[in-house]
């Protein structure tokens, strides 16, 4: 019997559009003998909408119409709306997870299906809202003993009351030369490289519009950009190669990923990566696995995760992580011998199986607190 797979993507995120589009991919990838493929396309203003027809990127944004469904609690079905109200439309086998950014990779969709006993492709709540939070991040980071970039970080409150003592504070700790980024945003929205006081005061200012919370990095001077990605099947870590992130500017923009980058048509866009196998050191390749491991054991993190790290001289940092990265960087485990469809089939299976083993494992207490006298408890 053929599963039913869930594909969601969208959402109010300001990372929406890459999510169509590593959904649009994967969906083209997956074993339409194996899986009932179910498309569905959350819009910008929170409507859950299911059509066939999503599955091609083509009827983006113009042609986007389907049924309206949604999700209730304590229930592994999808309900369609309709003027009788709502029915009961499919049964989810499983959920695969093609949302980035707030809403969809910081835990809040992993919180629904949680809920509901849907077993799910992405890592756990914890492990996607710390790898989601870029302050929380670096703090974990500090605590396990990974290597990051010095950094401070400011709250909005901070901000608004301070603006001249916030960067004159910036300057203090880390320099002139600064790299700004919003706290919970990815796909390299919002950041700013600043090299003085005018130029970090304007980088604060659109970081704000942006998030609540901002961090404040050290800029290092040539450096090296290396991506990893990796997962674990049950029973093994599968690393991929490790790809250098090249790119003309002093960070990869967004612009670099998604538009300049594209070496294929609309109807078939995808991030393809830098495609360049990094030129390092087997020392450096040897620590990078092994703080990959380390974060990934830790925060229990689940499925494809990627690893962003910086190289400079002999020093290795892990700068962040995407707990469901564009593509699902399928295209880094190639020479693995790992097609994207059997990516998908080892990443469906391992849902199914950490959903069960999460069945194991005793949820409930029964005491007696409530029964006899509460005389302790006042309204």
């Amino acid at each position: 019997m053929k599963l039913n797979i869930a594909v969601i993507f969208g959402h109010m995120s300001c990372e929406h559009d890459i999510s169509i589009i590593t959904a649009c991919q994967l969906m083209r990838n997956l074993d339409s003998f194996r899986y009932n493929i179910i498309p569905i396309y959350i819009t910008k203003d929170n409507k859950y909408i299911t059509s066939p027809k999503l599955a091609s990127i083509s009827n983006f944004p113009d042609n986007v119409v389907g049924d309206e469904v949604t999700f209730l609690p304590n229930s592994t079905y999808l309900y369609k709306k309709s003027i009788f109200g709502l029915i009961r439309h499919k049964r989810i086998d499983v959920a695969v997870l093609c949302m980035h950014g707030r809403l969809g990779e910081d835990g809040a969709m992993q919180g629904l299906f949680e809920m509901n006993g849907i077993p799910y492709t992405s890592t756990s709540i914890i492990g996607s809202a710390c790898g989601a939070n870029k302050i929380v991040f670096k703090e974990i980071l500090k605590g396990i003993g990974i290597p990051t970039a010095k950094s401070i970080w400011i709250s909005d409150y901070e901000y608004h009351m301070r603006k001249e003592k916030v960067v004159a504070r910036i300057i203090k700790k880390l320099g002139k030369k600064v790299i700004i980024k919003p706290n919970s945003l990815g796909s390299s929205i919002g950041i700013s490289v600043c090299e003085d006081e005018i130029s970090i005061t304007k980088g604060l200012k659109l970081a704000f519009e942006l998030d609540d919370r901002v961090l404040v990095e050290e800029y290092i001077e040539d450096i090296k950009e290396v991506n990893i990605a990796t997962f674990y099947t049950g029973t093994e870590y599968i690393f991929s190669d490790i790809e250098e992130a090249e790119h003309k500017s002093k960070f990869l923009s967004f612009e670099e990923k998604y538009i300049n980058g594209h070496k294929s048509s609309r109807a078939n866009a995808v991030y393809l990566g830098g495609n360049t196998v990094a030129d390092i050191t087997s020392e450096q390749k040897t620590r990078i696995k092994m703080y990959t491991k380390r974060l990934y054991d830790t925060l229990n993190l689940k499925g494809i995760v990627r690893y962003d790290y910086m190289i400079s001289g002999d020093r290795v940092l892990l700068n962040e992580i995407n707990t469901i990265p564009g593509s699902l960087a399928n295209y880094l485990f190639k020479s693995k011998g790992l097609s994207y469809n059997k990516l998908l089939d080892e990443l469906i299976n391992s849902a199914i199986v950490n959903n069960s083993k999460s069945k194991r494992y005793t949820r409930t207490f029964n005491s007696t607190v409530l029964k006899g006298n509460c005389k302790g408890f006042k309204k």
